[in-house]
């Protein structure tokens, strides 16, 4: 095992406009001690001028979508680093991002899966600041993380026994985001999860993005409906289906209940579970959201 070294999966699809500045910021760190391997999504190799002048491992991507992208990577890179990190090809790192999770990662017992994750800041197309994503103030859990993904890939560091866990990630079948199923797995198995209120990155806002910053009343009315049209409870199906590869110790009942809840044709006996075992979305229209899919059956 490469000591504390940190491997950083940045994986990339056709814009190109940003990767500079966001391999720039990384190559700033003040935390030295990691290697980049670079995977292209891309129909092309027209990013290949670009990484002349950067010291990354240039991957070909398996080309379906950018969760397979991520966790397939992940998986076949080797095993020696002592701490992975997802990145994506259009943010900006402040300088202390990989040496402030690394050190907070490192008070955890590294035997266990444990994960480092975070809040970040908006910027728009000039790297200007927009605004803040959502705060996030009640403690991650298995709970949460079964109806919520409360933080982007861009943000997550995790150590070798949580990459252990997300081999078991089964590619054939749909990976709904790299960044929900690694917070669902490590909290799956009761692995220690630290969301950060500070942020350490600035995650750029533009035309071009596949996911969106997720706030305002644009954002909310995409969720609804998300979650009106039946793609919320399509996403839930996959993420129960992954589950199914993992060995749940003490959240195993929760996941049975869950399931319970989801499957019952009684409205009363859904919410009752839904109150009775508390789980919960991280805002206060989150849960109104959550009230209303368990309500409706669209859980």
């Amino acid at each position: 095992m490469n000591n504390n070294k940190v491997a950083i999966i940045l994986c990339i699809k056709d814009n190109f406009d940003y990767l500079e500045e966001q391999l720039d910021s990384i190559f700033a760190q003040d935390y030295k001690n990691f290697d980049i391997f670079l995977s292209d999504d891309s129909l092309t190799n027209a990013v290949t001028h670009i990484l002349k002048k950067y010291r990354v491992t240039y991957l070909e991507g398996p080309k379906k979508g950018f969760a397979v992208n991520f966790i397939s990577t992940l998986i076949n890179i080797p095993d020696d680093y002592s701490f992975y990190a997802f990145a994506d090809q259009d943010d900006i790192w402040l300088e202390n991002k990989l040496s402030y999770g690394i050190d907070i990662l490192l008070k955890q017992n590294m035997n266990n899966p444990n994960l480092f994750c975070g809040r970040t800041v908006l910027v728009n197309h000039y790297g200007k600041k927009i605004g803040m994503s959502p705060l996030f103030k009640k403690s991650p859990s298995f709970k949460n993380a079964l109806v919520q993904s409360i933080a982007g890939g861009n943000t997550m560091i995790f150590n070798s026994k949580t990459k252990d866990l997300l081999k078991q990630v089964d590619l054939s079948k749909t990976v709904v985001s790299h960044d929900w199923i690694t917070y669902l797995f490590v909290s799956a198995v009761s692995g220690k999860v630290i969301y950060e209120q500070e942020p350490l990155i600035k995650y750029r806002i533009h035309d071009k993005n596949l996911v969106g910053s997720n706030i305002g009343f644009k954002a909310f009315f995409k969720r609804f409906s998300i979650f009106y049209n039946g793609s919320w409870m399509k996403w839930i199906n996959a993420n129960i289906e992954q589950l199914n590869n993992i060995v749940l110790t003490d959240n195993k009942n929760h996941l049975e209940i869950f399931i319970k809840m989801r499957e019952s044709r009684n409205f009363l006996k859904r919410l009752n579970y839904l109150f009775r075992y508390k789980f919960y979305r991280q805002t206060f229209m989150g849960e109104i959201t959550l009230f209303m899919m368990v309500l409706l059956r669209k859980l």
